[in-house]
This record gives C-alpha cells, sequence and structure tokens, in this order.
C-alpha cells in the first residue's frame, strides 16, 4: 500500500446547503491534506442533541448523544479498489480453515449427473435409516436431501465436468462463477463457498448446505432490537454465546483463514425460522408449509466492515448491500418488465456478517473485498460538529418526504464509500450519519436507516443506496 505525497493546503468551504445548487447532482471534491492546522471538532467531545425540525410536512424529532472524539483524531482519505478472490484465494483460504485433509470440491445437486444425485439421495436414505426416532434426524441433513431429491425428481440435469480441481465453476448462463468445498473445522461440518458476479463477490463459510448460492444469493437472517429480545424470547432461550464472544468467534475465524482487514462493529439478536420438513417410510422428505415453522431467538447477528485509521462504515441496512441497484433510473415496458437491469446494477459494499449460535459459527460472509491502493490523506481537514449539525437542519428543513415523523436517536461518525465512474475505483471518507430509528411496522425486527449522512469534509450530502455524494437544493427554488 503506497502513500501519495501531497503538497497543497485543503481548501474547505464553511458551506450551509442553502447556498448550494443542483439538486441530485452528483459532486466532485478534491480532499488535500492539511499540513499545519485544522478545525477542532467541538470544545466538548460528548454532547446531547434535542430539539425538532419541521418543514410543514416531515417532522424530524433528534435526541441523541454525539461522541465527537474520534472525529479529532481519524479523518483518513483512502482509494480502494475492488479485489475479488482468486483461484490462488480460494485454495489458499481451504487449506488455511479446514482440518488437514478433510476437504474436497462439492458441486451443487443442480450441477451433478444423474448417477452423482441417485448415488447422493440412497446415501441419504442409508443414513436416515440409522435413526431409530426419526424425529432425531438433523435439521440440516433433511434440508439438504430435499434439495438432492428434488434435483433427482425433476429430471433435469445440467452437470459441470471437473476433474476435482479447487476452483471457480461457471453456473449459469448470466456471468456467475462458483466454488463450494466440503470439510471439517475442528471436527465440525462446513462448507466454504465463492461466488463472483459482475457486480459482486463473496466468500461463505457456512453450515447448512445452500443452492441459492449458485445464483449469487445468501438469505441472511433479520436483526431484532435488542429491547425486545427477552419478551420474544423468554430469559432462557437465547444464546450461550455472549455478544462479545461471538465476535471474537467471528475475528478469530477470519484471522484464521488470513483475513484480517475488518472489525466488528454490532451485535444483534435475531429471529431463526425454520421450515417443518416431513419424513416418509420410504425416506422421502418433504417441506411442510402447513405446519407452523420453528421459531427460535438462540443466536447473535454480528456486523463488521474494514477499519481505517479506526474508522469504520455504520451499520445501516443500506451499507449491507452485496449489489446497488438504481431502479428509478431503469426502462420499463408497460407490463413492468424491465429491459435494462444490468446498465443499472452496481457493484455493492464491502461487509463482514455472520450467524453465530449455541454450536457456534453458524454462517460468515465476506462481502465484496476490495484493496487499499493509496492513503490520500492522513488526517483530512473536517467541518466542526456545530457545521455539521447546521448542515443537518437545514437538509431536513428543505426536504420533504412524506407526513411521517422520524425519530433520530443515534449520531455517529464513520466511514463512507464514494464511487468513482471514471476508473471504477472507490474513495473512503469521514462521515457523520443521522440515524432514524425503524417503523413501528419494522418491529421486532431492527432496520436502522440513515436520514442523512454528512460528508465530514465538505458538508455535503451521501446517498448511501447507490454510493455518491451530491449538493441539494430545496426543490421550490
Amino acid at each position: 500500500m503506497r502513500r501519495k505525497t501531497i503538497f497543497s493546503k485543503m481548501v474547505i468551504s464553511a458551506l450551509l446547503l442553502s447556498a448550494l445548487s443542483g439538486c441530485g447532482k452528483k459532486a466532485d471534491v478534491d480532499y488535500i491534506q492539511e499540513n499545519d492546522s485544522r478545525q477542532d471538532a467541538v470544545s466538548a467531545s460528548d454532547l446531547h442533541l434535542n430539539y425538532s425540525v419541521s418543514n410543514g410536512r416531515t417532522t424530524v424529532n433528534v435526541d441523541a448523544d454525539v461522541n465527537t472524539s474520534l472525529s479529532t483524531q481519524s479523518a483518513p482519505v483512502a482509494t480502494a479498489v475492488r479485489c475479488d478472490y482468486t483461484n490462488e484465494d480460494i485454495t489458499r483460504i481451504a487449506a488455511a480453515i479446514f482440518d488437514e485433509g478433510s476437504y474436497k470440491l462439492f458441486l451443487p445437486y443442480s450441477h451433478q449427473s444423474k448417477e452423482d444425485i441417485t448415488a447422493a439421495c440412497d446415501a441419504f436414505a442409508e443414513t436416515f435409516a440409522t435413526y431409530a426416532d426419526k424425529s432425531e434426524i438433523p435439521y440440516n441433513l433433511l434440508a439438504e436431501c430435499s434439495y438432492a431429491q428434488s434435483a433427482k425428481a425433476s429430471g433435469v440435469f445440467d452437470p459441470i465436468e471437473t476433474d476435482g480441481t479447487i476452483q471457480y465453476y461457471p453456473t449459469v448462463k448470466e456471468f456467475c462463477n462458483y466454488c463450494n468445498i466440503r470439510g471439517t473445522i475442528d471436527g465440525k461440518d462446513y462448507q466454504l463457498s465463492f461466488v463472483q458476479t459482475r457486480k459482486h463477490c463473496m466468500l461463505v463459510l457456512h453450515k447448512d448446505y445452500n443452492e441459492e448460492l449458485t445464483y449469487g444469493l445468501f438469505n441472511q437472517l433479520s436483526p431484532i432490537r435488542p429491547d425486545m429480545l427477552e419478551t420474544l424470547a423468554g430469559s432462557d432461550n437465547i444464546c450461550s454465546y455472549s455478544t462479545e464472544g461471538a465476535s471474537t468467534l467471528v475475528t478469530d475465524t477470519l484471522s484464521r483463514m488470513g483475513i484480517n482487514d475488518y472489525v466488528v462493529t454490532d451485535v444483534f439478536p435475531t429471529q431463526t425460522i425454520r421450515t417443518v420438513y416431513d419424513i416418509d417410510d420410504t425416506y422421502q422428505v418433504s417441506a411442510n408449509y402447513n405446519k407452523e415453522p420453528e421459531i427460535s431467538y438462540d443466536s447473535y447477528l454480528v456486523y463488521g466492515g474494514r477499519s481505517l485509521d479506526a474508522l469504520t462504515p455504520v451499520y445501516t441496512t443500506a451499507n449491507f448491500q452485496p449489489e446497488l441497484t438504481d431502479y428509478e433510473s431503469m426502462d420499463q415496458d408497460e407490463n413492468g418488465t424491465i429491459s435494462n437491469y444490468e446498465d443499472y446494477t452496481f457493484y455493492g459494499y464491502e461487509f463482514i456478517t455472520a450467524n453465530v449460535g449455541n454450536d457456534g459459527l453458524n454462517y460468515l460472509i465476506v462481502s465484496n473485498p476490495m484493496k487499499i491502493e493509496t492513503i490520500d490523506v492522513d488526517m483530512a481537514n473536517t467541518l466542526d460538529f456545530s457545521q455539521i449539525d447546521t448542515i443537518a437542519q437545514d437538509y431536513i428543513n428543505k426536504h420533504t418526504f412524506d407526513e411521517t415523523v422520524y425519530d433520530i436517536t443515534d449520531i455517529r461518525y464513520g466511514l463512507i464509500r464514494v464511487s468513482n465512474e471514471e476508473d471504477d475505483s472507490y474513495q473512503l471518507l469521514p462521515a457523520w450519519y443521522y440515524l432514524a430509528e425503524g417503523s413501528e411496522e419494522s418491529k421486532p425486527y431492527y432496520f436502522p436507516s440513515a436520514y442523512v449522512i454528512i460528508n465530514a469534509i465538505d458538508g455535503s450530502i451521501y446517498n448511501d443506496e447507490l454510493g455518491y455524494i451530491y449538493q441539494h437544493r430545496n426543490k421550490s427554488d
């Protein structure tokens, strides 16, 4: 990682957004090091904000503690580039995480031959026959068997030719490379999948078989509000791990794979909903959607991201998108069919997320790995927080969304990633997130969103749905 030498000073205007023009216009900003001085963030590092802003329709209530100490110590600017996992990475990570001699390539059932799928179904039947009580058959075996039996029953076989080499294989007509490896980690069965498409790349370490990964998809769990856990689960049905223990398990597993770029930022309880599977006397497995699913609360969701000079992305639902999609710009015909979806789908955000249960790691995802190409500025000159908050109030006053009342209960300092369309690179910048509570309808799930994200360097507004900064004005101007 090389560093740029920057000689000229950074010129930052202490602007208010009322002076800005070009609603929704992307802004280009030069970030140049201030070598001899920088503005103080605020005189006190801990603040409490309590005010309301209303523009006639939308009302925003702000009631949040703010710690500005990190903003006085960390304000890096870096350039990052996409860094997909290669075949060499796949073999290296597999060797590092699996028990020696325990792992091999495992193709999804949708891409196995008729003979291999038939053999797999027979093997499941033999395993199930060893259980005197069918209710004791592990859930993950029943779920996987249902995939294998469905593939056999379909009569459609699309095998991938392979000699067992651990590497990417194409799985669908649209560009999607996939590799799945089976083995044991400390004696426990796990699978390690790698997915690469035009718009994202990810590593998934998981216990349960997952056919959707062959299409670049993984159905993640949703966090629930920590203050609702005991009400939902009761005091005896929570995870045996502590939040600290769950965090440590995730970072230790990443380190074991040789991945040390990420830190854990948030841990939430989660709700697991499992479909009920029936098994008959001939060992045919079928999902029974007429039965109530099994619901449990005995695991945690762990979230994190890249750490740059102690600065990380802030947890919001937008920051955990594997792909970014500009739906508004897509062309739709009279039937609602979109013909240019790929043109408006972009490389998603880099993040980690994991599910930790009583038996350890259920899954771990590293999404869209990147590489820091340059540190452009070690310590950028930033606006003080009073200016940031003035900009936030101005933004609230000028943007009418609906007649909803929004409550901002958390204001945090973190990283944003800005897309550079000219050379497919990205800038990592410091910013302030004003986080709004989720709606009452979303409870018990916890889906925090940023009402506004403000670039800490120049006060521009960041669009976290698509990854760019822009300037705005009142639509009535």
